[in-house]
């Protein structure tokens, strides 16, 4: 009879043995089921790196047909904006080119109209009028004096008092060549720190040199000399120092220049390349309007004033005139309009 203590010993030893195994093989299938989760899980990560570069790959070569098909389209909006910019340039060369076509007609047509109205002008007091009503000016004192004639044959408004600006300063140059052609002065002589008088002369017409023409304003006996010029030649609109005059007077100081009766020729020769060589500044009023005729000026201007006073010669007609225009608010280049009227009427009637 089998012993029943040593067979339930027997039976417990083997059930340990079987459930120990039952174990070891649960434990080999859970570590079974994490490897092949893991090798799950890395061929899961691998297919999706995998994926991933393909991916990559195939956006960076999207991009690069993109960015061509970017620069292709950024060409060509340059190329059509470069064709537009041309035509654009083109056109206003053309609109240009046919404004001036145009202003180059209106141009040549106000010119033929003037020309035709000029050539109807027999007279110089018509040249003034229709300089009077053609161009801008403002206050305009004027006259003309024929020398050939001796007679005033232009003016306007000529006996009106005006500002002299520098043209005063004929006076005292006139007093000071009669003085050194007296004997009673000597051009070699300082008169104003170191400048000669006969500098000062020269420079007071060929630049209106304001430094000796006011050391002669206060040279008294200079003073009254001029003071008693003024009243002999009656010019009667004329401040007894010169500082305000009249177109007319300022026309009788030049008739009086041009007789000279108290100089000698070298003076008179002197006065007149004074009054000719200048620099452009004092040339630019009626100088500027002549073409053919010689032109010995002195302006005076200050401000909006413009005064041009001149002996203009025609040596081929064998006639000179003392012409004076006193301005305000007068454009110095519409003087020298007039002074372009003056010389076409002068050539078409002698």
């Amino acid at each position: 009879m089998i012993n029943k203590h040593h067979y339930l010993k027997n039976l417990g030893a083997g059930c340990g043995v079987l459930l120990l195994a039952c174990a070891t093989v649960f434990g080999f299938l859970l570590w079974l089921d994490d490897f092949y989760t893991g090798l799950q899980t890395n061929k899961r990560q691998t297919l999706t790196n995998i994926s991933r570069g393909i991916v990559t790959a195939k956006d960076v070569n999207e991009i690069r047909l993109h960015e061509e098909w970017i620069q292709s389209e950024i060409a060509r909006i340059a190329e059509e904006e470069r064709i537009a910019a041309e035509k654009a340039e083109a056109e206003r060369l053309e609109a240009e080119r046919i404004a001036a076509e145009k202003r180059a007609a209106e141009v040549a047509a106000q010119i033929a109209a003037e020309q035709a109205a000029i050539s109807n002008l027999t007279t110089l007091q018509e040249a003034v009028d229709y300089w009077l009503s053609h161009y801008q000016h403002g206050t305009v004192a004027m006259e003309i004096f024929d020398l050939k004639q001796n007679a005033i044959v232009a003016s306007y408004n000529s006996t009106a008092i005006l500002p002299a600006r520098s043209l005063y300063k004929l006076f005292y140059v006139y007093d000071a060549y009669a003085q050194i052609d007296a004997g009673l002065e000597d051009p070699n002589e300082l008169y104003w720190q170191d400048r000669t008088l006969g500098h000062c002369l020269n420079i007071m017409i060929s630049h209106s040199d304001n430094r000796c023409a006011e050391a002669m304003l206060e040279d008294s006996p200079r003073l009254s000399r001029v003071t008693q010029m003024i009243r002999d030649l009656g010019l009667n609109n004329t401040q007894s120092n010169g500082l305000s005059t009249s177109a007319h007077d300022i026309s009788l100081m030049l008739q009086h220049y041009y007789r000279h009766p108290e100089w000698s020729a070298a003076s008179w020769q002197k006065f007149l390349q004074s009054a000719l060589n200048q620099p452009y500044i004092y040339r630019k009023g009626l100088p500027s309007g002549f073409s053919t005729a010689t032109v010995y000026n002195k302006t005076g201007f200050g401000g909006s004033e413009y005064h041009d006073a001149a002996i203009v010669e025609f040596p081929q007609l064998g006639a000179s005139y003392i012409v004076v225009v006193m301005a305000n608010n007068t454009p110095y280049a519409n003087i020298a309009k007039l002074g372009k009227l003056i010389e076409q009427v002068v050539l078409a009637t002698n």
